[in-house]
């Protein structure tokens, strides 16, 4: 009787510490989670900060250009509603005077170089690396806390070099 109730002691003992090791392995992984979401918000900030300076960017390029452009259509207007004057009042001496100066100055405006369309550049979202967790849950015998682990590695340039460990694992009764 006492070594059955050894054993149902060592069984409840068992139980425990296997409950205690499942809810440390949830409350890691719950951890390593939120930290991931966590970095996944601050990127979001980023490119988000990134996105609308872009954007203010092009707008202001955008604005400039639409300027220039409304400054050649302005002085055009001008030239011509000014035309448009002279040959209303249908003065014979004003037409001759200033037939010239107006041609001249609308030949000028239309040569002039014209302000080109501003067209913005492309914009994407290019995921290098989506999100690897190369984590995964480990169900053995092996108490990792009667387990250990031995290797030496002397050389600072690891490249081309080979490294022995010995690993010994053991389960709970060692």
């Amino acid at each position: 009787m006492v070594i059955c109730e050894n054993q149902i002691q060592k069984q409840v003992d068992l139980i425990d510490k296997n409950k205690n090791e499942i809810l440390f392995a949830e409350k890691k992984m719950t951890d390593t989670v939120e930290e991931l979401i966590r970095d996944l918000r601050e990127h979001e900030r980023t490119m988000k900060a990134k996105f609308l300076e872009i954007y203010e960017a092009q707008q202001k390029h955008r604005a400039t250009r639409l300027d220039d452009l409304e400054l050649v259509v302005t002085q055009l207007k001008s030239c011509v509603e000014g035309g448009e004057s002279i040959l209303e009042r249908n003065i014979s001496a004003e037409i001759l005077q200033t037939n010239q100066a107006i041609k001249g100055r609308c030949e000028e405006l239309l040569n002039a170089k014209k302000p080109e369309i501003y067209k913005p550049p492309h914009v994407h979202y290019m995921v290098e690396n989506k999100l690897n967790i190369l984590d995964r849950i480990v169900v053995s015998k092996t108490d990792p806390f009667m387990s250990s682990a031995e290797g030496q590695c002397e050389k600072e340039d690891k490249r081309n070099t080979e490294t022995n460990f010995n690993v010994v694992t053991r389960d709970s009764d060692g």
